[in-house]
């Protein structure tokens, strides 16, 4: 791929970003009008990785931290330049192209206004495939590249770099920083050439967004939730009205959240279990699905892609169930590194 991404996509891709994120990573539309204008006034070219030379270095970046405060205090749209301004003095490398972290929800979005800022290509790859709650779990780290140097910038202008600490350090040191700063940050990973990248990153997941995004919209208003499943390529686990959703002790120091829907076709109870995203799913006490497989909810009959924090008792949905991307899966490594005990569950996987 290489071509120029129009505003008459962004709609389509919103959609598909909450899709695959799982019931965590935040609304996209919080950062679509500012991607918007950026767009039309000065376009935004996005490739794949066989677009760039093995040499050319690109700059992993997303926001981190609360996503419902980052909705209270936006940001300036300078932020992410700022820490990739510090990494490239700490490094001395130049970035020929940007990607996001985890191209789902609002980090989906992130990459759009500092690469049109930047005049750089938005590379079609991230570190997830779909929204991941912490950063010691993304495809760098599984693929045992390390996070550092990296460095994150705050919505007051502070800035710190990070190096020789392991990925489990950078996740607690720098949820330090956005818990004792103003609840979120601007990140950028180390610069990596395009040949560490290959085999160590997802790539297409823009380009399944704005597929899904847009065959869910295309779908007729009469469509029914199985049919809704089957134009985004998933499978439907049920659908019907929530009966209690509840949330409490913590898991892998997030919080917990259990979800239960009677199906209205079955009669059957199904409970849906998450840390920040949807987990796992079972159906009269039968594990039906697991991650890495991408579990999301959405109301019906307006279509609405429902956040784990955003579930309410009385809600009629409808439980999808999408194929995880495809890296995650090629090898056991890789699927136990995102499965229900990387996120405190004890569960098995449960294969697509």
């Amino acid at each position: 791929m290489n071509r120029d991404l129009g505003v008459d996509r962004l709609g389509a891709l919103a959609t598909g970003l909450l899709l695959l994120g799982s019931g965590g990573g935040g609304d996209p539309g919080l950062l679509a009008p500012a991607a918007r204008a950026a767009i039309v006034d000065r376009g935004l070219r996005t490739i794949g990785i066989d677009d760039l030379g093995d040499d050319d270095l690109v700059a992993p970046i997303g926001f981190i931290g609360s996503t419902s405060l980052l909705r209270e205090k936006l940001p300036s749209g300078g932020e992410i330049g700022h820490a990739v301004d510090a990494l490239q003095r700490w490094t001395g490398g130049t970035p020929t192209a940007l990607m996001s972290i985890e191209m789902a929800g609002v980090n989906g979005f992130t990459p759009i206004v500092p690469a049109v800022e930047m005049g750089l290509p938005l590379l079609d790859a991230d570190l997830a495939g779909r929204a991941l709650p912490r950063l010691d779990i993304v495809s760098l780290v599984a693929a045992d590249r390390a996070l550092v140097p990296c460095a994150v910038t705050g919505p007051g202008g502070q800035v710190i770099v990070l190096d020789d600490v392991d990925a489990a350090q950078v996740e607690r040191l720098l949820r330090e920083f956005v818990a004792r700063t103003s609840g979120w940050g601007a990140l950028a990973l180390p610069f990596q050439t395009t040949a560490q990248l290959r085999d160590r990153v997802v790539t297409g997941t823009l380009e399944r967004a704005l597929r899904i995004g847009g065959a869910l919209a295309a779908t007729p208003a009469s469509a029914t939730a199985h049919e809704m499943a089957q134009a985004v390529g998933g499978r439907l686990l049920g659908a019907g009205r929530v009966l209690d959703s509840e949330t409490g002790a913590y898991l892998g120091g997030f919080d917990h959240t259990t979800v239960t829907v009677r199906d209205a076709a079955s009669g059957s109870i199904l409970r849906i279990e998450a840390e920040n995203e949807f987990i796992l799913a079972q159906r009269d006490g039968e594990m039906v699905a697991t991650a890495p497989t991408i579990i999301t909810l959405m109301a019906i009959p307006e279509r609405r892609i429902v956040a784990v924090d955003d579930v309410r008792t009385g809600l009629d949905v409808a439980i999808l169930a999408l194929p995880a991307p495809g890296w995650w899966v090629e090898n056991p490594e890789r699927m136990a590194h995102i499965s229900p005990a990387a996120f405190g569950f004890d569960h098995e996987v449960v294969p697509w």
